[in-house]
Formats: C-alpha cells, sequence, structure tokens
C-alpha cells in the first residue's frame, strides 16, 4: 500500500470551522504509530489530525505543507476567475481572425 499523493486539510473543531485555519498537510511516506503532537491522516474524507498521545494504531504520518500566496487571489481566498476566462477568450477570438485572415 503506497501513502496518499495529495495535500489535505487539517482538522476541523467541533464548530466546523478548521481548526488550523489554511494549513494544507501531505504523507511523509511513513505508516508507523503517530505519537503525541504529530499529525497522522486519516477518515473517509481524508484530512490530518493531531495526535493527542502515542496511538496505538498505525496511520500514514502528515507533515505541514507551506502554502504560497496566489497571485490570483483577492486576499479572500477566491480566485478572479472569471476576469481571467474574458481576457483567454478575447485572446482566442483575436488569434482565430488573425488566422482566418492570413489564410
Amino acid at each position: 500500500m503506497s501513502a496518499p499523493r495529495r495535500f489535505f486539510h487539517g482538522e476541523f473543531s467541533s464548530d466546523g470551522m478548521r481548526a488550523e485555519h489554511r494549513k494544507m498537510y501531505k504523507a511523509s511516506g511513513e505508516f508507523r504509530h503517530p505519537l503525541a503532537g504529530e499529525f497522522y491522516l486519516s477518515g473517509a474524507t481524508i484530512q490530518a489530525y493531531r495526535a493527542p498521545a502515542n496511538l496505538d494504531t498505525a496511520y500514514y504520518i502528515a507533515v505541514p505543507v507551506a502554502l504560497v500566496p496566489c497571485p490570483h487571489c483577492d486576499g479572500t481566498g477566491k480566485i478572479e476567475l472569471a476576469t481571467e476566462l474574458q481576457e483567454l477568450k478575447r485572446r482566442a477570438k483575436n488569434l482565430r481572425d488573425f488566422t482566418e485572415a492570413n489564410k
């Protein structure tokens, strides 16, 4: 069995908000018993949990991933795709017009 190969959110708190806002985790590749304070991956919808104590069950160990700010974000985490999509459509139309004119 190989380790999951994508990024996972941190655990949810009881009020439904992410306990560790905007933190993402990935599998380190280790499959072992997590020690107290380490993050591990678990759940039907996989997410990272912090071990409250040394656990008796083996899990994939998780490590935090450094997030790089997205140059297309407006600060709220929403990506301004509509404007970008309009620009791409305009460029595609210009390219089609140019190709047709130069046949």
